[in-house]
């Protein structure tokens, strides 16, 4: 879940690379393929955060989510994002959070579990 956008800019819904005009990337994982990734695994986090009860119509207790990266710059080490670097440990997830009672995250040594208010 790492926010290649921030790195690399976004026009017309294409993603520009630096250095890369037109040339095939073959199999090569590529900035814009992370990205490509990253919203792929958004998308699926919405959909699953849309839903409040199980198959058989009961209402879920609790709904948590693991993640390797942070979901918000806010668990960066200085609470902010400092560098596009930054990118690559934590995404811009803030409105999933809230759709979560708990939210637990990986990647930095100090991380935060971050709970719906």
């Amino acid at each position: 879940m790492t926010d290649y956008a921030v790195i690399y800019g976004v026009r017309r819904g294409r993603v520009i690379e630096p250095g890369v005009s037109g040339r095939r990337q073959g199999n090569r994982i590529t900035p814009y393929t992370t990205l490509l990734l990253h919203e792929t695994g958004r998308h699926f986090l919405e959909e699953q955060l849309a839903i409040s009860e199980d198959a058989e119509g009961n209402a879920w207790k609790a709904t948590i989510v693991a993640s390797h990266h942070a979901p918000c710059v806010r668990s960066l080490p200085n609470g902010s994002a400092q560098s596009p670097d930054d990118a690559a440990y934590a995404s811009n997830l803030e409105p999933l959070i809230q759709n979560s009672d708990l939210w637990v995250h990986g990647k930095l040594t100090s991380f935060r579990i971050t709970r719906r208010e």
